[in-house]
Protein backbone atom coordinates (compact mmCIF):
# COMPACT_ATOMS: atom_id res chain seq x y z
CA UNK A 1 0.00 0.00 0.00
CA UNK A 2 1.78 3.51 -0.97
CA UNK A 3 1.87 5.70 1.61
CA UNK A 4 -0.70 8.14 0.46
CA UNK A 5 -2.59 5.38 0.48
CA UNK A 6 -2.16 4.92 4.13
CA UNK A 7 -2.29 8.09 5.20
CA UNK A 8 -5.70 8.22 3.69
CA UNK A 9 -6.60 5.14 5.26
CA UNK A 10 -5.00 6.22 8.73
CA UNK A 11 -7.36 9.89 8.85
CA UNK A 12 -11.04 7.85 7.98
CA UNK A 13 -12.15 8.08 11.37
CA UNK A 14 -12.55 12.00 10.97
CA UNK A 15 -12.63 12.64 7.05
CA UNK A 16 -14.82 12.79 4.28
CA UNK A 17 -12.73 14.22 1.54
CA UNK A 18 -9.99 12.75 -0.18
CA UNK A 19 -9.36 14.95 -2.35
CA UNK A 20 -5.78 17.26 -2.43
CA UNK A 21 -5.47 20.03 -3.22
CA UNK A 22 -2.93 20.41 -6.48
CA UNK A 23 -3.04 16.52 -7.32
CA UNK A 24 -5.66 14.21 -8.18
CA UNK A 25 -5.20 11.43 -5.09
CA UNK A 26 -7.16 8.54 -7.58
CA UNK A 27 -4.37 9.41 -10.17
CA UNK A 28 -1.54 8.97 -7.78
CA UNK A 29 -2.71 5.75 -6.13
CA UNK A 30 -4.05 3.94 -8.58
CA UNK A 31 -2.01 4.94 -12.28
CA UNK A 32 -1.29 1.99 -14.41
CA UNK A 33 1.69 4.22 -15.47
CA UNK A 34 5.60 3.23 -14.05
CA UNK A 35 6.27 6.09 -11.60
CA UNK A 36 9.60 7.83 -12.28
CA UNK A 37 12.81 7.46 -10.58
CA UNK A 38 13.80 9.67 -8.06
CA UNK A 39 16.98 11.39 -7.30
CA UNK A 40 17.21 9.84 -4.02
CA UNK A 41 20.49 12.10 -2.73
CA UNK A 42 18.38 15.04 -3.94
CA UNK A 43 15.84 14.91 -1.67
CA UNK A 44 17.90 13.26 1.44
CA UNK A 45 16.28 16.34 3.28
CA UNK A 46 12.94 15.88 2.15
CA UNK A 47 10.42 15.78 5.25
CA UNK A 48 6.53 15.41 5.72
CA UNK A 49 5.56 19.02 6.94
CA UNK A 50 2.35 19.18 9.48
CA UNK A 51 0.85 23.02 9.34
CA UNK A 52 -2.70 24.82 9.63
CA UNK A 53 -4.21 24.89 6.30
CA UNK A 54 -3.76 28.90 6.18
CA UNK A 55 0.10 28.33 6.90
CA UNK A 56 2.04 31.44 4.79
CA UNK A 57 4.69 29.65 3.65
CA UNK A 58 2.33 27.67 1.20
CA UNK A 59 1.80 28.62 -2.24
CA UNK A 60 0.04 27.19 -5.14
CA UNK A 61 3.20 24.75 -5.89
CA UNK A 62 2.98 23.01 -2.75
CA UNK A 63 1.73 19.55 -2.14
CA UNK A 64 -1.24 20.04 0.43
CA UNK A 65 -3.04 16.96 1.95
CA UNK A 66 -5.86 17.43 4.45
CA UNK A 67 -4.92 15.56 7.58
CA UNK A 68 -7.51 17.22 10.32
CA UNK A 69 -10.84 18.25 9.91
CA UNK A 70 -12.40 20.99 11.46
CA UNK A 71 -15.37 19.68 14.24
CA UNK A 72 -17.90 20.10 11.48
CA UNK A 73 -16.14 17.63 8.93
CA UNK A 74 -16.11 20.05 6.17
CA UNK A 75 -12.85 22.37 5.87
CA UNK A 76 -9.10 20.77 6.09
CA UNK A 77 -8.10 22.07 9.13
CA UNK A 78 -4.44 20.21 9.60
CA UNK A 79 -2.83 19.19 6.73
CA UNK A 80 0.62 17.10 5.48
CA UNK A 81 2.86 19.12 2.88
CA UNK A 82 6.09 18.45 2.00
CA UNK A 83 9.39 20.74 2.89
CA UNK A 84 13.26 20.82 2.60
CA UNK A 85 15.51 21.00 5.68
CA UNK A 86 18.74 23.54 4.54
CA UNK A 87 19.81 23.39 7.64
CA UNK A 88 20.80 26.19 8.70
CA UNK A 89 18.71 28.38 5.98
CA UNK A 90 15.78 26.64 7.68
CA UNK A 91 12.89 25.09 5.45
CA UNK A 92 10.80 25.99 2.74
CA UNK A 93 8.17 24.06 1.02
CA UNK A 94 9.00 21.71 -1.59
CA UNK A 95 8.27 23.53 -5.31
CA UNK A 96 6.40 20.78 -7.19
CA UNK A 97 5.67 23.46 -10.62
CA UNK A 98 8.19 21.52 -12.70
CA UNK A 99 7.18 17.62 -11.23
CA UNK A 100 4.95 15.18 -13.01
CA UNK A 101 2.18 14.24 -10.86
CA UNK A 102 3.05 10.94 -11.06
CA UNK A 103 6.36 11.60 -8.69
CA UNK A 104 4.17 13.28 -6.19
CA UNK A 105 3.82 9.39 -4.22
CA UNK A 106 7.74 8.69 -4.59
CA UNK A 107 8.45 12.07 -2.93
CA UNK A 108 6.23 11.31 -0.13
CA UNK A 109 7.40 7.61 0.21
CA UNK A 110 10.77 9.48 0.45
CA UNK A 111 9.73 12.32 2.79
CA UNK A 112 8.34 9.43 5.36
CA UNK A 113 11.72 7.18 5.17
CA UNK A 114 13.17 10.58 5.89
CA UNK A 115 10.90 11.06 8.92
CA UNK A 116 10.77 7.35 10.00
CA UNK A 117 15.23 7.30 10.61
CA UNK A 118 15.17 10.77 12.27
CA UNK A 119 16.38 9.57 15.36
CA UNK A 120 14.89 11.82 17.96
CA UNK A 121 15.47 11.30 22.17
CA UNK A 122 12.68 11.53 24.22
CA UNK A 123 12.38 11.66 28.14
CA UNK A 124 9.84 10.22 30.45
CA UNK A 125 8.94 13.19 33.14
CA UNK A 126 7.01 13.30 36.12
CA UNK A 127 4.42 16.18 34.79
CA UNK A 128 1.00 16.63 36.19
CA UNK A 129 1.36 13.63 39.23
CA UNK A 130 1.69 11.18 36.23
CA UNK A 131 4.73 10.04 33.79
CA UNK A 132 4.32 12.16 30.61
CA UNK A 133 6.60 11.54 27.66
CA UNK A 134 8.58 14.29 26.40
CA UNK A 135 10.38 13.93 22.96
CA UNK A 136 13.42 16.20 21.90
CA UNK A 137 12.76 19.39 20.64
CA UNK A 138 13.68 19.58 16.77
CA UNK A 139 12.32 21.43 13.40
CA UNK A 140 10.67 17.93 12.70
CA UNK A 141 10.03 16.86 16.01
CA UNK A 142 5.64 16.90 15.17
CA UNK A 143 6.06 14.70 11.76
CA UNK A 144 7.28 12.33 14.53
CA UNK A 145 3.66 11.28 15.05
CA UNK A 146 3.76 10.42 11.42
CA UNK A 147 6.40 7.40 11.99
CA UNK A 148 4.42 4.59 13.23
CA UNK A 149 7.56 2.67 14.88
CA UNK A 150 7.89 5.51 17.20
CA UNK A 151 4.21 6.05 17.87
CA UNK A 152 4.33 2.41 18.83
CA UNK A 153 7.45 2.87 21.38
CA UNK A 154 5.76 5.73 23.23
CA UNK A 155 2.64 3.97 23.96
CA UNK A 156 5.17 0.55 25.00
CA UNK A 157 7.09 2.84 27.07
CA UNK A 158 3.80 4.11 28.80
CA UNK A 159 2.32 0.94 29.23
CA UNK A 160 -1.29 1.51 27.51
CA UNK A 161 -3.84 0.71 25.42
CA UNK A 162 -3.78 4.19 23.66
CA UNK A 163 -1.95 7.70 24.51
CA UNK A 164 -3.00 11.09 24.29
CA UNK A 165 -0.95 13.00 21.85
CA UNK A 166 0.46 16.63 21.96
CA UNK A 167 1.54 18.73 18.51
CA UNK A 168 0.72 22.29 19.35
CA UNK A 169 3.62 23.96 17.39
CA UNK A 170 6.79 22.73 15.69
CA UNK A 171 9.15 21.25 17.56
CA UNK A 172 6.80 20.27 20.41
CA UNK A 173 5.45 16.22 21.04
CA UNK A 174 4.08 15.54 24.50
CA UNK A 175 2.51 12.37 25.17
CA UNK A 176 0.58 10.87 28.53
CA UNK A 177 -1.29 7.78 28.59
CA UNK A 178 -5.57 8.17 27.27
CA UNK A 179 -6.33 6.29 30.25
CA UNK A 180 -5.53 8.54 32.61
CA UNK A 181 -8.36 10.32 35.36
CA UNK A 182 -9.91 13.30 34.32
CA UNK A 183 -8.15 15.75 36.60
CA UNK A 184 -4.70 14.60 34.53
CA UNK A 185 -6.42 15.05 31.13
CA UNK A 186 -7.37 18.69 31.90
CA UNK A 187 -3.93 19.49 32.91
CA UNK A 188 -2.57 17.82 30.01
CA UNK A 189 -4.94 19.84 27.69
CA UNK A 190 -4.32 22.78 29.48
CA UNK A 191 -0.54 22.59 28.76
CA UNK A 192 -1.21 21.76 25.40
CA UNK A 193 -3.63 24.94 24.77
CA UNK A 194 -1.33 27.18 26.77
CA UNK A 195 1.56 26.24 24.62
CA UNK A 196 -0.77 26.70 21.28
CA UNK A 197 -1.92 30.16 22.16
CA UNK A 198 1.56 31.47 23.67
CA UNK A 199 2.79 34.39 22.06
CA UNK A 200 6.67 33.85 22.68
CA UNK A 201 6.76 30.91 20.90
CA UNK A 202 9.02 30.92 17.98
CA UNK A 203 7.72 27.92 16.79
CA UNK A 204 5.00 27.55 14.31
CA UNK A 205 1.51 26.46 15.27
CA UNK A 206 0.26 22.79 14.69
CA UNK A 207 -3.02 22.10 15.80
CA UNK A 208 -4.59 23.26 19.33
CA UNK A 209 -6.37 19.53 18.84
CA UNK A 210 -5.14 16.66 21.40
CA UNK A 211 -4.75 13.24 19.08
CA UNK A 212 -5.47 10.13 20.42
CA UNK A 213 -3.18 7.05 18.93
CA UNK A 214 -3.46 3.61 19.27
CA UNK A 215 -1.12 0.65 17.70
CA UNK A 216 1.09 4.15 16.19
CA UNK A 217 -1.91 5.65 13.93
CA UNK A 218 -3.97 7.87 14.65
CA UNK A 219 -7.54 6.90 16.53
CA UNK A 220 -9.29 9.67 17.66
CA UNK A 221 -9.34 13.78 18.16
CA UNK A 222 -10.72 15.71 20.62
CA UNK A 223 -11.19 19.39 19.87
CA UNK A 224 -10.61 21.77 22.55
CA UNK A 225 -11.81 24.79 20.31
CA UNK A 226 -14.97 24.08 17.98
CA UNK A 227 -14.00 26.68 15.47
Amino acid sequence: MSLISQLFRKQSFNTNKQNVSRFSREKIVHSSEQLPVIDQEKYQTLYPFLAPIDYKEFTTNSIVIPYLYHSNLEDAKTVVSLAVNHKKQGTSMLNVLNIPEKAVDVLMDTAYKNINELDLKYETQEIFNHKVINVERHLFTSEKILDLNFMKELQSVLGTTSILVSVPRRGHLIVCDAQVNEDIKTKFFNYHYATFIKSEDVFQRVTDDILIYKDGIIDGVICLNQN
